[in-house]
């Protein structure tokens, strides 16, 4: 694991592990400072007892600031040092035994799984070299006392090794599952925030094709309107001021259908019937052009009524505005526990090995296919173009 992904991982950890670390071994360290203030006379010697209280608060120092965000060398180093001193205080006949476990604990945090077996394995040798070392002392004191050693040193050392290896285990398997879990929480931390931007970024999406697709339909026919005034102000006063009242009335409508887009995913229903008869009577309304249509929905869920209907609009405003057609057929089937919408027209039509496909029909094949539908386009140059869509439910 880099020194980045560490930080980040040990940062958005809901628990801090290592002010939990930090806890831990002060209460450690704290409880060697009791005991030796409780039984000063165990220790015969002044200088043992002062080696012991330094070997403390150098530990006590290096767990400020462990270097988390230094390279592995420094990170083993940091670790190899504080299992040095804690070996230096074991050989004070102080109980500092278990902060080599606890130093292996945290070396699983920060350190490679084959580098912390491998430190494992040199804090067993080092371990060893100091009961070896301290076995004559501990056996004269015993005999002092009128107690034989029931163990002589290889049976020792062997009994010792036995129960490192067994305790170490279990230090290191609790480490290293420590560890996978502290990294599966920054995972789960990274993929909260990646769902959270791709979720901000398909509203933005969908805001943008529904301000694309409404305010295209819109301002195409208040082009077309204004286009008419424009050319009858001088022969037809009449006309041309009806066609500025449309104008103006498709104006007030593009504030109308930006406000919509902003707010489609937060209302409650959607009757799509009657959305698509008021798209129609708009159409005709602009556009002198047969529409014939029959459709009957049933309540469908609002996502599916709300881009069913904006493909109706983006159907609609390209054939408007390319087409060129005199008849468009528009019909809504229930079929195979899905809906279809077909959109017909017999005008120019086109090309597709020439012709790419515009943001338009882009648009209408993502609303489509992000409610797992199928969109189909059938055209063919001065036959027309069948747009059918079938979603299901």
């Amino acid at each position: 694991m880099t020194n980045v992904n560490l930080n980040r991982y040990l940062t958005y950890s809901a628990i801090d592990p290592w002010r939990t670390l930090k806890a831990i071994e002060w209460t450690l360290l704290a409880v060697i400072a009791i005991s030796i203030a409780i039984r000063p006379s165990f220790y015969n010697s002044t200088v043992v007892i002062v080696s012991t209280i330094v070997t403390i608060s150098i530990l006590f120092l290096l767990s400020f600031k462990p270097p988390i965000d230094r390279s592995l060398s420094w990170r083993l180093t940091y670790i190899l040092f504080e299992l040095g001193i804690a070996e230096i205080g074991d050989g004070t006949h102080s109980s500092f035994d278990i902060l080599t476990y606890f130093i292996l604990l945290k070396a699983c945090l920060f350190l490679p799984q084959r580098t912390v077996v491998w430190v494992a394995i040199l804090a067993g040798i080092l371990m060893l070299c100091g009961i070896i070392n301290r076995s004559p002392t501990n056996f004269a004191m015993l005999r002092e006392y009128g107690v034989e050693p029931f163990l002589n040193l290889p049976m020792l050392c062997i009994r010792n090794t036995i129960a490192y290896f067994a305790i170490c285990v279990f230090v290191l398997l609790t480490g290293f599952l420590w560890s996978k879990e502290q990294q599966s929480r920054e995972r789960a931390e990274q993929l909260t925030q990646q769902v959270e931007s791709l979720a901000a970024d398909l509203e933005r999406s969908r805001i943008a094709r529904d301000i694309h697709d409404a305010l295209g339909h819109s301002l195409t026919t208040l082009d077309v309107q204004l286009e008419l005034a424009n050319n009858l102000s001088e022969r037809d006063p009449q006309r041309a001021a009806k066609s500025i009242e449309i104008a103006k009335q498709l104006s007030s409508k593009c504030l109308q259908d930006v406000r919509y887009a902003l707010q489609s995913m937060h209302r409650s229903n959607f009757d799509l019937d009657r959305a698509l008869l008021t798209l129609i009577e708009q159409f005709q309304h602009n556009k002198n052009v047969r529409i014939h249509y029959h459709f009957n929905f049933p309540q469908l869920p609002l996502q599916v009524g709300h881009q069913l209907y904006c493909v109706a609009q983006e159907s609609l405003t390209n054939i408007q505005k390319h087409a060129s057609a005199e008849r468009i057929d528009i019909s809504g089937l229930t079929i195979n526990e899905g809906v279809c919408l077909i959109i017909k027209d017999d005008g120019r039509g086109f090309n597709r090995q020439e012709v790419r496909s515009g943001f338009g029909i882009q648009n209408m094949r993502d609303r489509v296919l992000s409610l797992g539908g199928q969109f189909e386009i059938d055209t063919q140059p001065d036959v027309g173009t069948q747009i059918q869509v079938f979603i299901p439910l």
